[in-house]
């Protein structure tokens, strides 16, 4: 379901949207503003009514900006605590970066919500939108099955537990799962009082998905992106981040679970699997990732720190550039303890933290 106040923008979004759900499966609901919240009724509760009506939408499409509805008054934050109190997945985007432009907001608005980029333009936000209705789906209908006949309270199981049914994990990597952040007071509010079975899932099916999206694949460490993984492979990270052919030799470590679509993701394990199968005895220690694919047939040049040296074996979740560990650190504030691939460079948190 989209709410988007300007009518261009709603068609330039919804129309390639559409294009890029199976409307087999999926069909996209606009609200439009031509519907207003009764007397005794509040526009959170209008909103609510809403989501109910459209038997609780498996995204909602959020114009941050909602200022031109002739007839609703209904605003972001309606929509916002209209889908958090219901468990319903809402994606947003943001013309201004208002809110979003310090990085402390940024972590504390995406527990609960997704953000898109509109710099990527209606095309891609759409093709970003539809990933995601099709990954929060996912995630549900695997819930369903798995919880057919369990009590609700297997609900509040780890994350890891339902991951594995959800996409293929290593073995080595369900620990370090369970490190990202789980337990906001949004996620614990699971098991509603006198709700059902199905709410509950819809509930646990929509944390699971933020989890997903906003911790695992947003903090490199148990996945890594194509620049943290470069910088962890020690190969140059413009030049394996957009050539997809030095990927090829990383095919068994390829993520391919929920929202996999927005993006290529590797199993930090499985590159590690990949790396101590290809050393024989006679290297003495495990291969350098830039050794494991000069043997593969693929030359690279190495990484460079965003200092300008070269090595880097981690990423900087604000500049998304390669870093080594001298010229970084590691707040906990910001970074979930199984992101061990994830820092801020020391440049970056002198400025945030008012030193320079």
């Amino acid at each position: 379901m989209v709410f988007e106040d300007k009518e261009e923008n709603l068609w330039d979004l919804v129309n390639p949207l559409e294009e890029d759900l199976d409307p087999d499966e999926f069909y996209v609901e606009n609200f439009t503003g031509d519907r207003s919240a009764n007397e005794d009724e509040s526009d959170v509760d209008f909103v609510m009514r809403i989501l109910e009506e459209e038997d609780y939408p498996v995204l909602v499409v959020l114009d941050a900006e909602l200022n031109q509805y002739i007839e609703s008054t209904v605003r972001k934050s309606d929509v916002k605590d209209a889908c958090l109190e219901l468990g319903v997945p809402l994606c947003v985007y943001h013309r201004d970066e208002g809110e979003y432009s310090d990085p402390e907001n940024i972590k504390e608005s995406e527990d609960h919500l997704i953000k898109l980029d509109p710099k990527e333009g209606h095309e891609q936000m759409a093709e970003s939108c539809a990933i995601l209705a099709k990954g929060f789906n996912e995630i549900q209908e695997k819930l369903k099955e798995r919880l057919a006949d369990a009590d609700p309270e297997d609900l509040l199981e780890p994350p890891s537990e339902f991951m594995k049914d959800i996409t293929d994990v290593p073995v080595s990597a369900k620990a370090n799962l369970d490190k990202y952040s789980w337990g906001q007071s949004e996620s614990v509010a699971i098991l509603k009082e006198g709700g059902d079975k199905q709410d509950s899932i819809r509930r646990k099916s929509t944390v699971l998905g933020y989890w997903i999206h906003n911790q695992l694949l947003e903090y490199p460490g148990v996945l890594l992106n194509p620049v943290a993984a470069a910088s962890y492979l020690g190969v140059n990270h413009e030049v394996f981040a957009e050539d997809e052919e030095y990927h090829e030799p990383l095919e068994e470590a390829l993520y391919q679970g929920p929202f996999s679509g927005l993006d290529n993701w590797w199993w930090k394990a499985e590159i590690d699997g990949l790396l101590n199968r290809n050393t024989t005895p006679e290297d003495g220690s495990v291969i350098s990732g830039r050794e494991f694919l000069s043997r593969e047939g693929y030359d690279i040049g190495p990484v460079q720190c965003l200092e300008g040296h070269d090595g880097a074996g981690y990423y900087c979740i604000l500049t998304g550039e390669p870093v080594c560990e001298d010229d970084s650190v590691s707040p906990e504030a910001w970074i979930p303890a199984g992101a061990s691939i994830s820092r801020i460079s020391e440049g970056e948190y002198m400025k945030l933290s008012g030193w320079d």
